[in-house]
């Protein structure tokens, strides 16, 4: 996942960005290291929290079945 790159080329803190979506900093932190599973509904609100759309924060092997 590339949720660090697009949040940093955003500008957003990964505590701001928390904020915006009901988790914690750490929450935050966990996810872009790939230690936190990421829902569908979570990958839609940081979407639109960071302004891009869903398969923007997906890399290609997100997508192998």
């Amino acid at each position: 996942m590339i949720i660090r790159e697009v949040r940093k080329n955003a500008c957003i803190s990964q505590a701001e960005l928390g904020r915006r979506v009901g988790l914690h900093q750490s929450g935050i932190s966990r996810l872009e290291r790939g230690e936190r599973p990421l829902t569908a509904v979570m990958l839609k609100a940081l979407a639109v929290a960071l302004g891009v759309s869903p398969s923007a924060l997906l890399e290609e092997e997100d997508w192998a079945a």
